[in-house]
Order: C-alpha cells, then structure tokens, then sequence
C-alpha cells in the first residue's frame, strides 16, 4: 500500500525565501529620490534598468517555489508598503509620462511638465512598475490561498 507524501523539491525553501527578498526592491524601484535637476532621469534609470531584472529574478524564484509559496507567505505582507507607494505614485506617471509624453520627472512634480525632452524608455517604467505590483499582489494570494 503506498502512503501518499507530498515531496517538495530540493531547494524551494531557499529559492522562496531568496525570491521573495530580492522582490523587495520594488519599493526602492517606485521612490523617485531625487528632484531630476537638470532632467537627471539616473534614479529612474537605476530602478528600472538595474533593479528591475533583479526583481524579475525574485519572481522568476518564487515562480520556481510555488509549491512552497504557502509555508512562507509571511514574507510577502510587507508588500503592503508596495502597494500603497503604488497607489500614491504611479498614477501620475502614467497620467503625466506614459499618455502625457513628458520627462520622466513630471511623475513626481508637475512643474516638470515639458520642462526636459524625455526619453524614448520613459514612458515604459510606469508600465513595468506596475506589471511588478500586479506580479506582487497574485503572487500573495496565491500565497495566503494555496496550500500546495
């Protein structure tokens, strides 16, 4: 008679943990640090072209783990503090940046508005900060759902 174990694959414990770590660059990745003097986009250009695969690497972890997204859900609640910097930032990029074709800087201020020339890659980050959140947000429901 077989008994039935559930067995989980070497290493998902680590590759959760690890994943869910490096998914929190996604706040550092939404806070503009900086005032863009004279249209400086590098903050903008850091969180989306450096932090940005690296993040897509926690993802790529978790997706890896997802049989033991339920045991560690825990370390996804901080996420909060993501989807709240979300709700308050994003809108205005892609308001002003994304549809409105302005320097990336306009996001956090409006006297930016046509202040610089923006950058073809500009009005992409609003849209990939926000495939992250979405990333964020099923990726702890599946966590707190999901018991395996």
């Amino acid at each position: 008679m077989k008994k039935n174990i559930k067995t989980q694959k070497p290493g998902a414990s680590a590759s959760v943990i690890i994943g869910w770590f490096l998914t929190y660059l996604l706040p550092l990745a939404q806070v503009a640090y900086g005032t863009a003097p004279q249209g400086d986009d590098s903050e903008w250009f850091v969180s989306l072209f450096l932090f940005g695969p690296i993040i897509a690497l926690g993802f790529f972890l978790l997706l890896l783990s997802w049989s033991s997204l339920h045991k560690y859900r825990w370390l996804g609640v901080g996420h909060l503090l993501s989807l709240c910097l979300a709700i308050s930032t994003l809108p205005n990029y892609w308001q002003r940046v994304t549809f409105g074709g302005n320097h990336i800087a306009a996001g956090i201020s409006k006297q930016f508005i046509d202040s610089y020339d923006p950058e073809p890659w500009h009005a992409f980050w609003a849209p990939v900060m926000t495939i992250f959140v979405t990333a964020v947000v099923v990726f702890n429901i599946v966590a707190w759902v999901k018991k395996n």
